[in-house]
């Protein structure tokens, strides 16, 4: 045995001896080297190269110099069912399409519909379901019962709504089990967010003078979720800014009881007894049609003159809804008609009807790694065909470029000729998705991107990152980071006393750019922000400092006249550091200020009253940096700096001027060079009033 393993040892010993000299090569050379894992599916600048097909072609896609060309095609049938899932379930689900940008076609793209109030549309509105004539739309929150005919919807103080989609009729079932009437729909009026001729700046959605929210011709001024009280012929509900209701169904007259206690007596309707526009006997005697009761109306020239609190005067023509806004400095700017484009438009145009017959118009998210990994397009793996509430977007192209100027990271954007399936032509706006690519080019340093979901909440729901699936996404490093440091943060948020909210806060978060943030909203008059119904906001750890950013997102309702933001940037309400006094709701009615898309979108608009499918508003992170004392004298500085460098020293004009230029010479056949130019001198005349109120 002996002599056995000694032959077997000199017959190997060499090989034995190699391998031994190899490994000790290898501990020499690169013992101290990490090995790491890489996967496919994390896709950042700084990862291999990823598989698939990097399509381009001459033209930059975001050279926003030219309108670019970009068409889609897809299955009709699967395209059906897409919209019925959706209509159905809530699902938007993707679909396989062809995509030509500029000539270079892209095969096995995933497309799907983007957005929520810009799906209005599809959701029940003129040609959804329930949007014949006298029905009450179904809201994107709302679930349709087809072989009932009905729509059932939660509101967000509780109530639930189950109504007729026909008739409008139907029941309010509150939180403690009563039941109450649902009013019907107004026969034959809009569906909610659409503006109708001799609607002035002011009123609400389908409020004709004096009209009350939910209230239509003739109707009471109450909102689908109010609870009537037919003995008494009252109707009360509580508005979002914390005011509570009891209205008389009759005259509109009755009382908002502020969250102080204290109660403002609200005036009967025009052409009530007692009501402004009332003759001697009591009925109707001067009211005109399209001008409101604060309006002066000049028989002879057939206008309406309104003087808002900043002294700019505001006079109508009361045939065509044209006219005029002179500011205080004297300047005058041309006013679009209500309905129409421009920023005084509000909500309502042709992207926010879109219906399934009108697929040019809907909103689209293009995904073009979807179905094949790795695909990309000039390097890009998705972007946006966004929905616009004005014919151009022109207030869109114009904010992103205002948050740039700014020094916070934006998005590109391009207008485009957009089609699908061979169909019409329709001017869109196309903006990028802040993704791994657009986290490496803005920033200088690693970092993992978070997205605020619509529906989600900003509380702490434990270390379960399961709980968080329907409140946060994570964007960038799925599988190198996970949503530990955003649990972290909201726990903070949630659990620290005020004392130590204003102490750490700065080692957690990026406190400069916050104050920029909220100074930007306000002075961008962005409603549908971070506070707003769409929870719009990205979050940003950046993982060398290890503190989080807040980032824009979604700003087609910026520059819209108001939105309903409550003061203007740089003012405080009493008592409240940095607050949003959204004031006694009936304060705002008639204030062209403070008209806008809110009513659909979810925020009160004029009345105050939060329809069907609306979002509850507030943020915790919003609300506790305000009332920080520091942090909101850092809002106020930064509105006055950033109006000063950017609005007022006519900065952001270039911007406008250019693109509003290319939409002139380009796209012609797609928007009429007046409508450009009505939009283009409403935003001026609308960042001259709030360049002027950031001011002071």
């Amino acid at each position: 045995m002996t002599l056995a393993r000694s032959r077997r040892w000199r017959r190997n010993w060499p090989l034995v001896t190699a391998l031994v000299a190899v490994i000790g090569l290898l501990l020499v050379g690169i013992g101290d080297r990490r090995v790491r894992a890489v996967t496919s599916s994390e896709r950042t600048v700084v990862d291999a190269e990823p598989r698939g097909v990097d399509h381009g072609s001459e033209v930059d896609l975001f050279d926003p110099t030219v309108v670019h060309e970009i068409s889609i095609s897809f299955d009709a049938d699967a395209y059906e069912r897409m919209i019925e899932e959706f209509r159905n379930e809530e699902k938007k689900g993707w679909l396989s399409a062809t995509v030509v940008i500029d000539g270079a076609t892209v095969d096995n793209v995933g497309v799907r519909l983007k957005g929520n109030s810009s799906l209005f549309g599809l959701s029940g509105g003129p040609g959804g379901p329930g949007g014949g004539q006298g029905a009450r739309p179904c809201p994107p929150d709302g679930v349709v019962d087809e072989a009932a005919g009905t729509c059932t919807v939660e509101v967000p103080n509780g109530d639930v709504l189950e109504f007729d989609l026909e008739t409008g009729e139907g029941t309010v079932t509150s939180p403690d089990g009563t039941t109450a009437e649902l009013l019907p729909a107004d026969p034959g009026g809009p569906a909610p967010g659409t503006q109708v001729p001799g609607q002035v700046p002011g009123q609400g959605p389908g409020q004709g003078p004096g009209q009350g929210p939910g209230q239509g011709p003739g109707g009471p001024p109450c909102p689908p979720f109010a609870v009537v009280d037919e003995a008494a012929g009252t109707c009360e509900f509580d508005a979002p800014n914390g005011d509570h209701l009891v209205i008389d169904l009759e005259t509109g007259a009755g009382t908002a009881t502020r969250p102080d206690g204290t109660v403002v007596e609200l005036p009967p309707r025009p052409g009530t007894p007692g009501g402004a526009g009332a003759g001697p006997s009591g009925v109707p005697g001067d009211v005109v049609p399209g001008c409101p009761p604060s309006g002066e109306v000049d028989e002879v020239a057939n206008t309406c003159t309104i003087t808002e609190p900043d002294g700019s005067v505001v006079v109508l023509d009361l045939e065509t809804d044209t006219g005029s806004v002179t500011l205080p400095d004297g300047e005058v700017t041309s006013l679009p008609p209500p309905g129409g484009s421009g920023p005084t438009g509000g909500p309502g145009g042709s992207d926010f009807a879109a219906t399934e017959e009108t697929p040019e118009h809907l909103p689209w998210l293009v995904k073009f790694d979807e179905f094949v990994d790795g695909q990309r397009y000039q390097g890009l793996e998705e972007v946006v065909v966004r929905s616009s509430p004005t014919a151009t977007a022109l207030n869109e192209t114009l904010a992103l470029g205002i948050v740039g100027l700014a020094g916070e990271p934006t998005q590109r954007s391009v207008h485009t000729a957009f089609s699908v399936n061979g169909g019409d032509r329709a001017l869109r706006h196309l903006i990028e998705v802040p993704d791994d690519v657009w986290e490496g080019r803005s920033f200088g340093s690693d970092g993992v991107l978070y997205k605020a979901l619509t529906r989600g909440t900003w509380q702490y729901q434990g270390e379960d990152p399961l709980a968080y699936t329907d409140s946060f996404s994570q964007e960038t490093r799925r599988n190198r980071q996970d949503l530990q440091p955003l649990i972290d943060f909201v726990r903070f948020l949630d659990e620290a006393d005020d004392e130590s909210f204003a102490s750490e806060l700065p080692a957690r978060f990026d406190v400069g750019s916050f104050a920029r943030y909220l100074a930007l909203m306000d002075l961008l008059a962005n409603f549908d922000d971070i506070d707003g119904p769409g929870n719009n906001a990205y979050l940003r750890f950046d993982l060398d400092t290890e503190r989080f950013r807040i980032l824009t997102w979604d700003l087609n309702f910026a520059l819209q006249g108001g939105g309903g933001r409550g003061p203007g940037p740089g003012e405080r309400p009493e008592g409240e550091p940095g607050g949003s006094d959204r004031g006694p709701v009936v304060d705002r009615v008639g204030d062209v200020a403070q008209q806008g898309p809110a009513d659909q979108a979810g925020r009160a608009g004029p009345g105050g009253a939060l329809g069907p499918g609306g979002s509850g508003l507030g943020n915790p992170l919003v609300t506790r940096f305000r009332a920080v004392a520091a942090f909101a004298d850092l809002i106020e500085q930064a509105s006055t700096d950033l109006a000063a460098d950017i609005y007022v020293s006519g900065t952001y004009a270039r911007i406008l001027e250019e693109r509003a230029e290319v939409l002139t010479t380009e796209a012609g056949d797609l928007v009429e060079p007046e409508v450009v130019r009505s939009e283009v001198e409403a935003l001026h005349a609308l960042i001259g009033q709030l360049g002027a109120s950031a001011a002071g």
